[in-house]
């Protein structure tokens, strides 16, 4: 079998946290001397095998009631709904890391309602290819920071390992977020291979074509990273030195229950563990002691370093223990959705024993669905693009903030931004690794600068106190919006503090030159971590000499440089480490934004007395009179557009939703209906308005009520011409129309509502005059504004 065994577990990736001795009070300077990096590929994973982590503690994780979950749980079939996104194939490559976050974020966006499971499909080729490149900002012109692979092979970022920061740090950066149509899982010419898995043909793309990625792919922000949690596994706890009579019930009365509650209320949560192979490519080479391919389920008693990443769709509390090739102590088993093709186990699936020693740890994603299809902000203002993705960034930050709590010290960290227009800030985000597996309070604070020399210099606009749980990576939207001109200073300040009191340090870590790393499946490389920042960006607050009053010290600084500065390996003349950025970002919405029913057409949907449609006005004109038929007892206004969904619509205040029915009587008797495109993350904008006239038409004298009169007018509702040679966008069925009479329609306005006329009885026709409200008040964004992402370098 192909399992590893090594001194001390590792985490990253699809991996968890393990145990460290903390350094004493009496300790200084805050990091150690020598962090003594070893850094190892294993299958998809890349772990730091002598990582220095915050110790996992029983009392870290909140309990929950066993018997508030059902007995067996499963996201494919929640009361005949499916979250869950078809299984893929990683082959040729090792990217299982990708597969199983990126799973655990379509599931969650299927279950927040943006998406179905035959339509959600991110794409995890962007997400691996530019998580291995050098980046900087949109609008940027300076130098690139981030990783670097030290290799000819171009396919590098397919073959070195993944970690759960380093997606944690691309998502969040809007960097390389893609559908899979925008960037598909295959090389440039999509030449196919075939084999067979278990007997089965599967097919896949070839690995020696061109899987390059040019930069046109950057800024898709197909998705948003709301949130991303990371929870510790039973591997992590036993790196502690926890007894195993202690931990076992523990994992089963207090973690699983945990887990099951983010299944429930978040979707599929992606876990790491030590498979028999690590890769499709390996399934059948070699004698297995822990998968049993009849029942197609898994169980390791022992201890080995994370190979392999995959995603938790379920449970089943009564599985039995029989069907494992080694028994476990109990019955129950997660249910688990593999990315080696449909072709392999129980049509991708396997069941995975409750008791496994080796997973590691969980991490659930959380979309932000009011920005499905594209990003909710207009603008992601941040310096930290290596971010978290360093294998060594946790070590360094585990450590200063071990001494930190011991000294009782509290620290602070800012970033200084330039507003590039007049815009919103409406959010921040924030990157961290001591938050891991409980709770965390997390202090915000915003303030007006003159320059960027402090930043607390300045006028303190918005300020809020949040608590957050296992956090990797949260988004935290302010509750009180900071409105910002164009030019203007402004700085996020945060300070955060865990349950067990340790304090976040959130900055990059960078390399003074490339680390090696071994690989036990095949030739080791080496990696670069390198970081660039700049005066007057970043900042910290609390790490000076115990006996010095605190103040602020800009990262570019001697003194945080040196603070920072420890030798990767036992080689003294070899890498040290440099601190980077913060990792704080920023987003915000245009302020000046003036929304436009341009991006947008509207059909008009007719309906008589019994609810049949009989009509429907296809991109009808809204600047030209539209005559509708005479029997017409309610209509809906149907928005289709970059963000249909969205639109409201309301007469005399009244809130309808889309394609919602409104009577005949009420638009008769109604001052003002108003059709709303509603801007939830914008700031205040102009408010446009489009004038409509709807006209009735007369009853006939004789009309057959069996005759199906529904009618659809392509092509902008245009009629047809009329004798006088001019056209009229209408429905043309002369007698349905006869009695209507010509009502002119006033010109586009802004701000105000036209008035509704009325014609006289004798002709039964009736002119109503509608608005069409585009605002940019709080609520979901409709108009698409193609994003940027400030570069700030």
């Amino acid at each position: 079998m192909k399992q590893k065994r090594i001194r001390m577990l590792g985490i990253m990736a699809c991996a968890g946290i393990i145990a460290c001795s903390g350094m004493t009070a009496a300790a200084a300077p805050l990091l150690e001397d020598n962090l003594n990096v070893e850094l190892v590929q294993n299958g998809g994973v890349l772990t730091n095998i002598n990582a220095k982590y915050p110790a996992a503690k029983l009392n870290g994780s909140k309990a929950h009631s066993r018997q508030a979950f059902p007995e067996k749980f499963d996201l494919r079939n929640v009361e005949g709904k499916n979250y869950v996104t078809p299984v893929k194939f990683q082959n040729p490559w090792g990217t299982c890391w990708a597969f199983s976050d990126i799973a655990s974020l379509e599931s969650n966006v299927i279950m927040q309602g943006a998406g179905t499971a035959e339509k959600v499909d991110y794409s995890e080729k962007a997400l691996v290819w530019y998580s291995g490149q050098l980046q900087r900002g949109q609008d940027d012109t300076g130098e690139k920071e981030g990783i670097e692979y030290i290799a000819e092979d171009l396919a590098m970022p397919y073959l070195v390992g993944g970690t759960v920061t380093m997606v944690a740090a691309q998502m969040s950066s809007g960097i390389g977020t893609s559908t899979e149509e925008q960037v598909p899982y295959r090389d440039k010419d999509g030449t196919m291979q075939k084999g067979f898995l278990n007997g089965k043909e599967v097919y896949w793309y070839d690995p020696l074509g061109d899987w390059t990625l040019d930069d046109s792919h950057l800024y898709d922000r197909a998705y948003q990273l709301k949130n991303m949690q990371y929870l510790f596994g039973y591997s992590a706890f036993a790196s502690s030195g926890m007894d195993k009579d202690e931990l076992v019930p523990y994992v089963q009365d207090t973690v699983n229950p945990r887990i099951k509650a983010l299944l429930m209320d978040r979707g599929a949560v992606g876990i790491g563990f030590c498979a028999d192979e690590a890769s499709p490519d390996e399934v059948g080479t070699s004698e297995s002691s822990y998968f049993n391919a009849e029942h197609n389920a898994q169980y390791n008693p022992d201890n080995g370093l994370v190979n392999h990443s995959v995603t938790i769709v379920g449970w089943d509390d009564s599985y039995p223990k029989e069907n494992f090739s080694i028994a476990p102590p109990g019955d129950g088993a997660w249910i688990v959705k593999n990315s080696w093709s449909d072709a392999w186990g129980d049509e991708g699936y396997f069941y995975l024993s409750y008791y496994d020693t080796t997973i590691a740890g969980y991490e659930s994603l959380e979309a932000d669905v009011e920005s499905f299809g594209y990003s909710g902000y207009d603008h992601n203002y941040q310096y930290d693009y290596l971010g978290n993705k360093s294998a060594i960034n946790a070590s360094v930050e585990a450590s200063i903030s071990q001494q930190l709590a011991a000294l009782d010290r509290d620290v602070k960290a800012a970033n200084i931004f330039q507003a590039k227009g007049n815009e919103t800030l409406r959010a921040v985000g924030v990157n961290d690794n001591v938050c891991w597996d409980e709770d965390a309070t997390v202090v915000t604070e915003i303030y007006k600068l003159k320059d960027n020399s402090n930043p607390e210099n300045g006028e303190l606009v918005s300020s809020q106190t949040d608590t957050v749980s296992n956090m990797l990576y949260a988004a935290i939207e302010l509750k009180e919006p900071v409105e910002l001109k164009e030019g203007e200073y402004f700085s996020v300040v945060q300070s955060i503090r865990t349950e067990s009191g340790l304090r976040g340090v959130p900055v990059e870590i960078g390399t003074s030159e490339p680390i090696t790393v071994s690989s036990y499946d095949g030739n080791g490389y080496q990696i670069s971590y390198t970081v660039k920042s700049e005066p007057g960006q970043s900042f910290l607050w609390g790490l000076n000499d115990t006996d010095e009053e605190q103040e602020w010290q800009d990262v570019t600084g001697e003194e945080i440089k040196a603070t920072f500065k420890a030798s990767v390996t036992d080689d003294a003349d070899g890498a040290y480490t440099i601190p980077g950025n913060v990792m704080i970002k920023a987003y915000t919405v245009d302020t000046d934004t003036t929304l436009s029913m341009s991006n947008h057409t509207v059909d008009i949907l007719c309906y008589d007395s019994s609810g049949r449609q009989i009509a429907r006005l296809e991109n009808a004109d809204i600047t030209a009179a539209l005559e509708l038929p005479w029997n017409t007892d309610s209509i809906a206004f149907l928005l289709e557009g970059e963000n249909e969904d969205n639109l409201q619509m309301k007469a005399d205040g009244m809130l309808l939703k889309d394609d919602a029915k409104i009577s005949r009587k009420d638009f008769e008797n109604a001052k003002e209906t108003v059709l709303v495109l509603t801007g939830q993350d914008r700031g205040e904008s102009a408010e446009r308005v489009y004038p409509i006239t709807l006209i009735f038409g007369k009853q006939p004298e004789t009309e057959d009520e069996n005759k199906d009169t529904t009618t659809t007018v392509p092509d902008g509702g245009t009629g047809g011409e009329k004798t006088d040679g001019s056209t009229t966008d209408s429905i043309q069925n002369p007698e349905n129309m006869s009695g209507t009479k010509d009502v002119s329609v006033p010109d586009e306005t802004l701000g105000s509502a036209a008035d509704v006329s009325k014609t006289g009885d004798a002709g039964r026709s009736f002119a109503w005059s509608a608005v069409v409200l585009a605002a940019g008040a709080a609520s979901a964004v409709l108009v698409m504004i193609r994003r940027k992402i400030y570069g700030l370098k």
